[in-house]
């Protein structure tokens, strides 16, 4: 196996360790090393280091595993010297760090679709294009079907455009009691038994869009797209659910309660 030894070594430790280290690696720099060694090979230097350790050993062992990935095999020495994956931190600091703290303020001009204030249009676009590889990548067997999952996905959170869901995303309470990112209206006095999810509204919005279509064999093909809409949430449960069975019911509903 292709290993890399990096020492983190302070005083008499570090000439100690590089006795150790130079006879089994080759030295690529001040404080590492790099070879091809067998297992018994890399058991031998360890237990070399361990014979030398003192308070001021750090050397940590690292398997080269391909190009672009290693593993960290062990750690003789100080852990505190490097982090859980064996790397030497270069910064560390217990205060917050300017790029964590969020400044952003939303626009008033654009729907977001999450706490997080993602634009709505962008988080549309993105589900769809996803899907649509995913489905490409793992099926791939008909493109009518992966042309109707990228407008699923297009289409699935459009119901986020209601004014009352924009509110609640802009409220700064919302951005501490939020446990679902943004997905539903969560908050006191607010109930889901006389108000439609944004899931409910994404479905009504491409049913009048379905309508429109005058080619009745793109129509039936549309009609699963709708349940795919709504149904990538679950639907809560009400006490009177039978006013939201009807696109006419979930619209009256929804009108009656939208701020004009």
């Amino acid at each position: 196996m292709m290993v890399t030894f990096i020492s983190q070594c302070q005083k008499k430790a570090l000439t100690r360790t590089r006795r150790v280290l130079d006879a089994f690696a080759n030295r690529i720099g001040d404080n590492t090393w790099q070879t091809v060694i067998t297992e018994d090979g890399l058991i031998a230097v360890k237990k070399l280091l361990r014979k030398t350790a003192t308070k001021n050993t750090a050397v940590a062992c690292h398997w080269i595993r391909s190009r672009n990935r290693s593993e960290l095999v062990w750690i003789v020495g100080s852990r505190n010297c490097f982090n859980s994956a064996g790397i030497v931190p270069v910064n560390t600091t217990t205060k917050e760090v300017f790029m964590d703290i969020q400044n952003f303020k939303p626009k008033q001009d654009v729907a977001y679709a999450n706490t997080e204030y993602q634009p709505l249009d962008q988080h549309l676009f993105a589900v769809g294009y996803i899907a649509f590889l995913f489905y490409k990548k793992l099926v791939n067997t008909e493109q009518n079907h992966a042309q109707a999952i990228y407008f699923a996905g297009l289409l699935h959170d459009i119901g986020k455009c209601d004014p009352n869901f924009q509110s609640y995303i802009r409220d700064p309470k919302s951005q501490k009691n939020d446990n679902e990112d943004g997905q539903h209206i969560e908050k006191r006095g607010f109930s889901f038994d006389d108000y439609p999810r944004h899931n409910e509204l994404s479905a009504l919005i491409f049913h009048v869009l379905n309508n429109e279509a005058n080619n009745k064999t793109i129509r039936k093909r549309l009609t699963h797209i709708g349940h795919v809409i709504y149904w990538h949430h679950a639907a809560p449960f009400r006490k009177n659910d039978k006013a939201f069975s009807s696109y006419k019911g979930l619209s009256d509903i929804f009108f009656s309660k939208v701020k004009k």
